[in-house]
């Protein structure tokens, strides 16, 4: 048997978000494999939790060299795949299951990098830390990154990168491999490392969430609604832009027949919908944290704002599902899954007029969302998540033959 042990910052739910769901999906179908069992050490308990491992462990920092050594012979682990985006635990553990990993000798490690390299740089909204702050949530953490956002907005790009840089030297000095996204990002991880790219990169992106792609008869059905599916967090997601792009649409008091759904929950919920009260929008409405397909089935148009993402899920399930995507061209991995006009539109990155009239012309011409959605039901066979286990399995087998 091959046994993988999957590492990340909490127990896994599918109903957490993109990184979760990836998880899931892909332990799920490691473990249909006769040859593979599936395991799991976390840090941090969530309801609801994923049953596609055949053990867990909690990791205990106080205990965790011993313990997580402990797991990790006791069922003779020979790949650990850590899934972990929150610096703090991934620079407490890597280091300590590297080198168990290498007293094992067999026990190789790899790195998922389950975003864009060099997302840190990105900037938020001042009046959003102030809401998080004076609503206690998180106070001392959004004051402290407040203030790093204020002290490097003073700094060049060169002291920015030195102060990143670190992070990911450690994870490419900890890994035997590590996965990234899309080969677009091996150059921005080499960047934020300063080191050359080489073969211990790989690229293996994300696959469709659904069994099955919608009917292409079932996209006239739709209803004229504009989609989104996020997690509520302003630095990344900045759903304040699909706000304001929605706001210049109710303006113009036309395709009064249209209404923008909004889908998830997270920490900057409160924020948006007092923003949205604040601009008066009469056809927005914020559903909470679901299962999106229904409403991938319904919609007809899908919104993405985000600052950065890695290769996200939301946009390969639009496809899946006939929603056609409109995104800002805010990262590289974008271009992997959209071609402009084709089976989506993408948009220079913050420009709301640009987005607004992209639109405001979708909702205008019934045949060219229809002969979009087509196509982009079409393009979706590419992210099959036949072709993306073949990868991991090729990967898996590439490390097996080093040892």
């Amino acid at each position: 048997m091959r046994n993988l042990l999957f590492v990340s910052s909490n127990d896994i739910n599918p109903l957490n978000g993109g990184i979760d769901r990836v998880i899931d999906v892909l332990a799920g179908e490691f473990s249909r494999h006769p040859e593979y069992n599936c395991f799991l050490a976390y840090f941090q308990d969530l309801p609801g939790s994923s049953t596609a491992f055949k053990k867990k462990m909690k990791i205990d920092r106080k205990h965790a060299e011993q313990t997580c050594r402990d797991f990790i012979v006791a069922n003779h682990i020979h790949i650990i795949l850590v899934n972990i985006l929150v610096a703090s635990n991934f620079k407490f553990i890597l280091p300590i299951l590297y080198a168990i990993a290498k007293e094992q000798a067999l026990c190789k490690i790899v790195f998922v990098y389950h975003n864009q390299p060099g997302f840190e740089k990105e900037k938020m909204k001042i009046d959003v830390y102030l809401h998080r702050i004076f609503r206690g949530k998180d106070r001392v953490s959004n004051l402290k990154n407040l203030a790093i956002q204020i002290i490097t907005g003073f700094c060049g790009e060169k002291t920015v990168r030195k102060c990143f840089r670190e992070k990911y030297r450690l994870i490419y000095r900890y890994s035997d491999k590590i996965v990234l996204l899309a080969p677009s990002h091996f150059p921005l991880f080499a960047f934020c490392a300063d080191i050359p790219v080489d073969d211990k990169l790989v690229a293996i992106g994300n696959f469709l969430s659904f069994p099955a792609a919608i009917g292409k008869d079932e996209i006239k059905e739709k209803d004229k609604t504009v989609l989104i599916v996020s997690r509520m967090e302003e630095k990344q997601k900045r759903i304040s832009l699909a706000l304001k792009i929605w706001e210049n649409i109710e303006k113009l008091n036309i395709h009064q027949e249209w209404k923008l759904i909004i889908l998830g929950s997270g920490i900057d919920e409160t924020y948006y919908r007092k923003t949205a009260e604040k601009k008066q929008l009469k056809r927005v409405s914020f559903e909470g944290a679901h299962l999106p397909e229904a409403w991938y089935r319904k919609s007809s148009i899908f919104m993405m704002t985000s600052a950065y993402e890695g290769f996200p899920l939301i946009l390969t399930e639009s496809l899946q599902m006939g929603v056609l995507p409109v995104a800002f061209d805010s990262f590289s991995a974008l271009h992997d899954i959209i071609t402009d006009g084709y089976n989506g539109f993408i948009i220079p990155n913050n420009d709301i007029t640009a987005y607004t009239n992209q639109l405001l012309q979708l909702m205008d011409s019934e045949e060219q969302r229809l002969s979009i959605a087509r196509n982009a039901i079409d393009s979706s066979k590419t992210f099959e998540l036949s072709g993306i286990v073949e990868q991991w399995f090729g990967l898996f087998n590439e490390l097996f033959q080093t040892k």
